[in-house]
């Protein structure tokens, strides 16, 4: 009898531990795409595979978005597009935030190859219905897995031509100004702009520039100096070149900024006037 008391006594003691929460399975994100941007805002499609999902094909999504282990300022309500078969819960999670209030701790821990998205929360759809979310992705930058179209980063580069001036019997020198709007409420640091002025089917000149710091919430005028030999301008535009004028011109560039211990390296190709002369 006082063992038999002993295991009732064990088994009510248990019965009234607190049962612990189940972690919910884990879904995976497999692409994201930019549809907007600007210089203050930008919104993006996350397109999930979730094992569980609440009622309905409206949803809302209740918790955290975080790039890096870094939680973003992602406005609410978060909506979901859910379709759900045979088991199968595809869901379209559209996130929209202000540019000016992205951390910066974003800086330190964003990946430069790859962008590592997670869904940290509760669905919440029809009649009262809840399902628990954990979804991750490591998102390959260049591949279908991460798609913005090209045209969405022209807000924040601009060519604001090039002036070339010192002319001696061979070449001619001068300097191009390059723009950079800076939407982010904090410094961004640029390792480096390597580049080249072209006109026609020509490369006039090319060189870098290292090390600065774009300003926050405001445009940036790097200038960049440019030598070009006078055979060159003369085969693009030799009317201008003895005479003093404009022609058509291109600025192609690679800016390469830091991010965490490394960089990440953007294209740009942004016509502008080339005056040579005066």
């Amino acid at each position: 009898m006082k063992l038999v008391s002993l295991s009732a006594l064990f088994a009510l003691a248990v019965a009234r531990l607190p049962v612990p929460a189940q972690t919910p399975a884990t879904g995976s994100i497999e692409r994201i795409e930019v549809t907007t941007l600007t210089r203050e805002r930008i919104s993006l499609v996350a397109h999930a595979v979730l094992p569980q999902a609440a009622v309905g094909t409206k949803q809302s999504f209740i918790g955290e978005v975080a790039v890096g282990n870094v939680p973003l300022p992602v406005e609410k309500p978060v909506w979901v597009a859910v379709r759900s078969t045979k088991g199968r819960n595809e869901a379209l999670v559209y996130l929209n935030l202000e540019l000016g209030k992205v951390p910066e701790a974003l800086l330190a821990h964003a990946g430069t190859r790859a962008l590592d998205l997670s869904l940290k929360g509760n669905l919440k759809g029809e009649h009262g219905s809840t399902a628990p979310v954990c979804a991750i992705g490591v998102l390959r930058y260049g591949t279908r897995e991460v798609y913005a179209p090209s045209s969405l980063g022209q807000a924040f580069f601009s060519f604001k031509g090039a002036h070339l001036t010192g002319m001696t019997l061979s070449e001619t020198s001068g300097e191009a100004t390059v723009v950079l709007f800076n939407p982010f409420s904090f410094p961004v640091p640029l390792r480096r702009i390597t580049y080249a002025l072209e006109a026609g089917d020509r490369q006039l000149g090319t060189g870098e520039v290292t090390a600065t710091r774009i300003r926050p919430k405001q445009e940036n005028e790097i200038l960049v100096p440019i030598t070009a030999s006078n055979g060159d301008l003369i085969a693009v535009a030799g009317a201008a070149v003895m005479g003093g004028g404009d022609i058509e011109g291109r600025l192609v560039a690679r800016l390469s900024f830091k991010v965490g211990g490394d960089e990440i390296t953007l294209p740009i190709n942004l016509p502008g006037k080339i005056q040579v002369g005066h």
